[in-house]
Parts: structure tokens; C-alpha cells; sequence
């Protein structure tokens, strides 16, 4: 139902740029904290698990970590992705009961993940535009997102998509 692509830069910002078949995707999938990462929860989204996997990686945790945290805090997270990035960690969930094509793919300093897409060429292409892409995070993020809705996206229609980027100044 969605796809998510979670970077970071050099300075210290994190960003998430997601897109689906629902309304108001950026107000339930994405969430990412200056200096600490970026998160996406989705599939059967629980928003909840934003906030304790962003709690986790600013206490110390790596991204996987931050993702058991998650994974622990959840009865159903077999329903769910998350897609955990940390300073110098990703962790990526996909839980089997997920609707495919469902997966995820990490770069260098990203990490892609979607659920019920037309296939594994959308976060690839994703990752590859991300990492060649110029200009600023939010920038390469909206490279990253628009590949992968030209590489076929959600299987769905499109009707809602976010950018979200912090950094270090607020």
C-alpha cells in the first residue's frame, strides 16, 4: 500500500519521503527526529512504534535494536513494515502478513521499503536515485520517491504523499 524511502546526509539530517493509495500518508507513516533517525511505520501502520523506535535510537540503541524495541512493543507485528535508520545503522521489518510484493532494500545512507508494490524494482530504484541524485537531502529524497513511482509503485492508485526532513538546527 505504501513506499517510503529514509535517508540521511552528512549533516546530520534525516528525512522520509513516502507515498500510498490513502489519504494523509505523512500524518501516520513517517517520523524522523534531528540527529537521532528516521522511521516509517506501515502496511497495517501502527503510528506507536514511530516514537518507540526513534525513543530507542536516541537513547544509544542501533537500528536493529530500535526495531526489536518495536517488534517487543507490538502484538501484531506480523502485519507491519518498519523501516528503521540510525546514524550509522538501518534496520528493515516486513512482517509475512504483509501484502505483496513486499521488501526492502538498503543503500548507502538509505533504506527503502514498501508494501503491496508492483515489485522489487521499486525500491531499487529508489536506493539507485537516492544515491545519485544531487542537491540536498529533502531533494534526494523527492529523486528517490518519484523513481519509484516510475518504476511502478503501489500497484494502486496514488493519492497522498510527504517529505519530512530534520536536522540538527530544529
Amino acid at each position: 500500500m505504501t513506499f517510503s524511502l529514509l535517508g540521511r546526509d552528512d549533516t546530520g539530517d534525516f528525512g522520509v519521503a513516502t507515498a500510498t493509495c490513502t489519504p494523509d500518508v505523512g500524518a501516520i507513516v513517517p517520523a524522523v527526529r534531528a540527529g537521532v533517525g528516521a522511521v516509517a511505520s506501515q502496511a497495517w501502520t501502527n503510528s506507536a512504534l514511530r516514537a518507540i523506535a526513534l525513543d530507542s535510537l536516541a537513547d544509544g540503541a542501533d537500528a536493529p535494536a530500535a526495531l526489536r524495541a518495536a517488534e517487543l512493543a507490538d502484538d501484531d507485528f506480523t502485519i507491519r513494515q518498519l523501516g528503521v535508520l540510525g546514524a550509522s545503522s538501518a534496520a528493515a521489518h516486513t512482517g509475512t502478513g504483509t501484502s505483496a510484493w513486499a521488501g526492502a532494500r538498503e543503500g548507502r545512507d538509505c533504506l527503502a521499503v514498501g508494501n503491496l508494490l508492483v515489485g522489487s524494482g521499486v525500491v531499487d530504484a529508489m536506493v539507485e536515485a537516492f544515491e545519485t541524485a544531487p542537491g540536498t537531502l529533502a531533494e534526494r529524497l523527492v529523486a528517490g520517491l518519484l523513481a519509484g513511482d516510475a518504476a511502478g509503485g503501489d500497484r494502486r492508485v496514488r493519492q497522498s504523499a510527504a517529505v519530512l526532513v530534520a536536522g540538527p538546527a530544529g
